[in-house]
């Protein structure tokens, strides 16, 4: 709570010291509260650097019908356009880092002792991903295709995406997909 210093109460950013990122996850907390007031029947909430999207590497998310998409990038269907629309206002007012480096800079009268922690880059084998993509466009799928034909471990779907992923090398299969994969693609067992 952030009240008047003349009444004796104190920021709650000066009452510690409090770390840039706990300063940033404040800010973003502040911000799904607004989302929350707005969306109802689903949950936004705000996840850490290492769950942050990994195209627009924002951090707050929705989860709806099951699913949990990134309210910036992939806001789902289930929105009214009257909810889509005050998201997308909501949403104009996400921290900026920098902004938020400066500002936390300025409160505690000190530099940054690191840079802030982005998310970790994931790293596939860009060897196996051209393979993959060689013999799924040879026997003629689209990244569709063969996501409908991958089930993960608890009976789950595959997405595009993951398929997109493994192809660009930017992620790794996990051993049941990779087995899945190499059955429907016909890949051989020295791969993954």
């Amino acid at each position: 709570m952030i009240k008047d210093t003349r009444r004796g109460i104190i920021p709650v950013s000066m009452m510690s010291k409090e770390s840039f990122d706990d300063f940033y996850r404040r800010k973003l907390d502040m911000l799904n509260i607004k989302l929350k007031n707005v969306i109802k029947g689903s949950i936004p909430f705000v996840v850490g650097p290492e769950y942050a999207c990994g195209m627009c590497h924002r951090r707050i998310k929705l989860h709806i019908d099951g699913r949990i998409y990134c309210l910036s990038c992939q806001r789902p269907w289930g929105l009214s356009k009257a909810q889509n629309d005050v998201v997308v206002e909501i949403m104009r007012g996400y921290p900026k880092l920098e902004e938020c480096a400066d500002e936390w800079q300025e409160i505690h009268g000190k530099e940054l002792p690191r840079e802030p922690r982005l998310p970790r880059a994931k790293y596939g084998d860009a060897e196996l991903g051209r393979q993959i993509k060689a013999a799924r466009e040879k026997m003629g799928m689209s990244t569709h295709d063969l996501a409908a034909r991958v089930t993960k471990v608890r009976g789950g779907r595959l997405t595009e995406r993951s398929i997109r992923a493994y192809e660009g090398g930017s992620a790794q299969p996990s051993k049941n997909v990779m087995g899945q994969l190499k059955e429907i693609l016909g890949l051989d067992d020295d791969n993954g």
